[in-house]
Order: structure tokens, then sequence, then C-alpha cells
């Protein structure tokens, strides 16, 4: 071996082992970041930058190594999940919120493999959509059905969350009852339809 190749092979012998160096800081730094952030996550999930993390190299190479991709974006989700104030339907402004959280669950649910998680982010979709319409009084049945669809589509991928199963027989409830409603306004209506021009000129009400 001619001095120069050996020359060369400590130079990339070298740089191998600064990027294996500064890459294992950044898995550090990565896993760091995601405990920390957690338990930042529970005492104020308001905060921004919950997981962030100061990575050397470049192209998240670290994200890469320990695959925490998916448990990034399920986390961030979340997140917007409980800034939408899902269970607030009277406070005005949430609106933006909401659809943010909506856009973030979406994409979170495209891309999670993870059945339980998948699940659990189908039923926070379907829980912010039935905030959307209940803040706007909405009572379009399209919106009911469409979120016992979202519900129902959670339990086929998890059959075992018992959130959405909840959910679902809440809405279902709720369907129930607008039925009631409109079958009792409807027989009001055919009623008095029926009694219009009893009464003789003049004899009042």
């Amino acid at each position: 071996m001619t001095q120069a190749r050996a020359l060369a092979l400590a130079a990339v012998a070298l740089v191998v082992a600064v990027f294996l160096a500064l890459l294992a800081v950044d898995v550090l730094h990565r896993e760091d970041s995601l405990a920390s952030g957690d338990v930042r996550y529970d005492l104020n999930p308001g905060e921004k930058g919950l997981w962030h993390a100061s990575e050397i190299l470049p192209f998240g190479a670290a994200r890469s190594v320990l695959g925490v991709d998916d448990d990034l974006r399920y986390r961030h989700a979340a997140r917007q999940f409980l800034l939408a104030q899902p269970r607030d339907s009277l406070s005005v402004g949430l609106a933006p919120a909401r659809a943010q959280a909506q856009g973030a669950l979406e994409d979170a649910i495209a891309a999670e493999p993870n059945a339980w998680r998948k699940s659990q982010l189908i039923n926070m979709l379907g829980v912010v959509s039935v905030a959307t319409a209940a803040s706007a009084f909405v009572t379009d049945r399209s919106v009911v059905n469409e979120s016992i669809s979202t519900f129902r589509r959670a339990l086929r991928v998890d059959p075992a969350n018992l959130d959405a199963k909840a959910n679902l027989e809440l809405v279902l409830r709720v369907l129930e009852r607008q039925q009631r409603q409109r079958s009792r306004l409807g027989s009001q209506r055919r009623r008095g339809g029926s009694r219009a021009g009893v009464n003789t000129t003049g004899s009042g009400y």
C-alpha cells in the first residue's frame, strides 16, 4: 500500500469517526428532547418547541436513526388537538385553531403506521369535527353522519378504542334525539294543518 493511499484511507476513517461522533451527540439530544418535551407538554401543552432538538448533522440524521418521525408527528397532532379546546362549544375564536388541528390530524393519520395511534388520531379528528359544528350551531344531518363515519373508522382500525366507542354512542344518541324532535315537529304541523279553517270568522283563538 502506498503512502498516499494510506493517508487517504486514514482521512476517510477520520471523517467517518467524526460523523459517527456527531451522530451520537445528535441522537442523545433527540432522545433528551423527547423525554423533556413530554414533561413540559404535561405541564403546558401551549408551550412552543416542546420537542425541538438542536442537531449538528443535516437532513434529520438522528431522527432517521431513531425512527422518531412518526412519534413526533403524533405528538404534534395531539398537541394541536388540545389547543383546539374540543370540549369548549361556547368560546368564540377557536375556528382557526380547530382548522389547524384538523389539518395536523389528517396529515398524521395518513402517515401513521401504528394501528393504536392511528385510531386515536381518527377519534380526535371526529371530536374536533363535532366541536366545530357545535360551536357554529350547525345541526345539518350530514355533519352528524360524517362524525359517525369517523368514529366507526377509528373502531375499524382499533376495535379496542374505548374513547371512539363512547363518542360513537354519544353521537348516535344525539342523532336519535334529533330524529324524535323532527318527528314531533312534523306531527304538530300536520295536526295544525288539519285544524286550519275550523274556527268561524271572528271567533278568535
